[in-house]
């Protein structure tokens, strides 16, 4: 699929921050990010960027809004310097319904795992506390997107708030409790997961007997 894109596609090289999708516009591309990463999100009432997902190398971006041919739903930021290829929506549609690629297998695929992301968010907002929200956010963000594995980089403590559903001030009181106990390493917009199996025992993940936490 990818060798397709290619020989149809622009390459680009844009460093973090770099606008690639405005919500409420028409984009005249679909992205193909190889190396680096981007963010998703949508402005709220009071003009607050509230991110919604992550994207990392192999994902296809601005897709739905092409084959819905509709306006942008939401603006896709660069979160990492990274690199890629743009195509243009016709092509892209052209390789879409020739599907000699297998791309729409791909889209479904794709398709699926974000919405059991949005359902996982749901279910923790209403089952588990703060803490566990965000270790359970910070594992699925490092097993999706983390290089190395347990690094997560490109997103501020207010990004990550607003991926549990809960405000600053909350963010950062369980950010605390992780860093407390050693779970957890911040930087700016950087997370380094220190210890995933005691993370995963706050997250309510761990199936083992109970597990004395650093002090």
């Amino acid at each position: 699929m990818i060798t397709d894109i290619r020989r149809v596609a622009r390459p680009f090289k844009q460093p973090a921050g770099t606008v690639l999708i405005r919500e409420g516009m028409r984009s005249p591309l679909v992205f193909v990010i190889l190396s680096g990463g981007a963010k998703s999100g949508i402005n709220d009432e009071t003009g607050l960027f509230v991110l919604l997902d992550l994207h990392g190398p192999g994902d296809l971006i601005g897709y739905q809004d092409v084959m819905a041919n509709s306006y942008a739903s939401e603006t896709i930021i660069l979160s990492q310097d990274a690199r890629g290829y743009g195509i243009s929506a016709l092509e892209f549609s052209s390789i879409l319904h020739s599907d000699s690629t297998g791309l729409a297998a791909v889209l479904i695929q794709d398709t699926r795992e974000r919405q059991q992301w949005a359902n996982r968010r749901r279910r923790d907002t209403a089952a588990v506390d703060t803490n566990a929200r965000l270790a359970r956010v910070l594992l699925d963000l490092a097993g999706r997107h983390g290089f190395p594995p347990d690094q997560i980089d490109g997103l501020s403590q207010t990004e990550v708030g607003s991926l549990i559903g809960v405000s600053s001030t909350h963010v950062q009181r369980a950010m605390r409790y992780l860093r407390t106990h050693d779970l957890i390493e911040v930087g700016y917009r950087r997370i380094v997961i220190k210890d995933p199996v005691l993370l995963r025992q706050v997250a309510q993940l761990w199936d083992g007997p109970d597990l004395p936490l650093h002090t």
